[in-house]
């Protein structure tokens, strides 16, 4: 039985190579991976992070769907995505420490 090797070289390459699509199909503007996939210390049942911000035309809970369909599909896992404005600062904090940009930009509307 082999050691269980983090999945995060593999979310930051499969994010980066679909982050021109992710920006046009669904408007966003960052795509912040967190937590244990972040530090490198996921298993294989952890799900993937994912702070977000939409442009704000694109800002509605039909596309906030779509996006986590599209994430897990690209992905192979569950992902659990948190828009900033719902986190606490304290929060915040702790997930500002292990935090990995995967993109910004303005996305036009």
């Amino acid at each position: 039985m082999s050691a269980y090797t983090s999945i995060k070289p593999f979310v930051l390459k499969t994010l980066t190579q679909h982050l021109s699509e992710i920006q046009a199909a669904y408007g966003i503007q960052t795509l912040t991976l967190f937590g244990s996939v972040a530090r490198g210390d996921d298993m294989p049942d952890s799900d993937i992070d994912l702070l977000y911000t939409f442009a704000s035309a694109y800002d509605t809970f039909d596309n906030y769907l779509a996006l986590a369909e599209y994430l897990e599909t690209i992905l192979g896992r569950k992902v659990d995505l948190i828009s900033p404005e719902y986190l606490k600062p304290r929060i915040r904090t702790r997930i500002e420490k292990d935090a990995i940009t995967c993109g910004e930009g303005s996305v036009s509307a």
